[in-house]
């Protein structure tokens, strides 16, 4: 979270990983707070499927780009 407010105020995009992950349920948890605070600045895209062998869901990127003024 500190990274993410630490960039929050000039970047035009943000990544985040691990954003679909069973193994990191607090960054999953912290993603999902995020789209919806960011929700009025920022479109935000997923990348989270998993291959059929995978038994679960790990790994996960999420990204945010600032919408145009």
């Amino acid at each position: 979270m500190q990274d993410h407010l630490l960039v929050r105020s000039h970047a035009s995009i943000i990544v985040h990983h691990d954003v679909h992950s069973q193994a990191c349920p607090d960054t999953t948890l912290l993603w999902k707070a995020l789209k919806q605070f960011e929700a009025p600045g920022f479109d935000t895209f997923e990348f989270i499927s998993q291959y059929p062998s995978v038994n679960g869901t790990f790994l996960g990127i999420g990204a945010m780009k600032r919408r145009s003024v």
